[in-house]
């Protein structure tokens, strides 16, 4: 992914590399050419899981996101989304977070810019989803932290591969 860019109009549109697809528990990656499963999830997750391209969370890991959308795509494609938010993890003193976004492709979702146009059940069942033995407090914030998040992963990125 080091070849790859972060989207086509960051943070605004985004690129993100599928590793887990709506509706499994199975984490998927490419070894050598070879589609495998490398991870289970205690639950499925209800939004497909992946990565941002040429970007670095606090982790020194690519950006994670979590993209709402209406038919599951296939592990290790490329999706391009629109951010709408971003889930704070937290526990163990530890903070993970995530990015939502939705496919921007998929009309399902044409209307959404912001967490707040996601019906709360649909929060409900992704925060049950996603929760982790480890997380104590889980944390939804809007379209804005969503994209200076983005922001600062792809700076950190860049700082380090310079």
């Amino acid at each position: 992914m080091a070849d790859m860019t972060p989207g086509p109009n960051p943070p605004d549109e985004i690129y993100v590399m599928i590793h887990v697809s709506s509706g499994s528990k199975y984490y998927y990656s490419t070894e050598k050419g070879v589609l495998t499963i490398s991870k289970a999830f205690a639950n499925p997750l209800t939004a497909a899981y992946g990565l941002i391209p040429a970007t670095h969370h606090t982790d020194a890991e690519p950006l994670d996101v979590l993209v709402l959308v209406s038919e599951p795509p296939m592990p290790c494609t490329l999706m391009p989304a629109r951010p709408i938010g971003l889930v704070r993890l937290e526990g163990e003193g530890k903070i993970d977070d995530k990015i939502l976004a939705v496919c921007s492709l998929d009309s399902e979702f044409e209307g959404v810019e912001d967490i707040a146009d996601v019906p709360k059940r649909m929060l409900s069942q992704l925060t049950d989803s996603i929760k982790e033995d480890w997380v104590t407090k889980i944390t939804w914030l809007d379209a804005a932290k969503a994209k200076k998040a983005i922001e600062h992963a792809i700076g950190l990125y860049k700082r380090e591969n310079d």
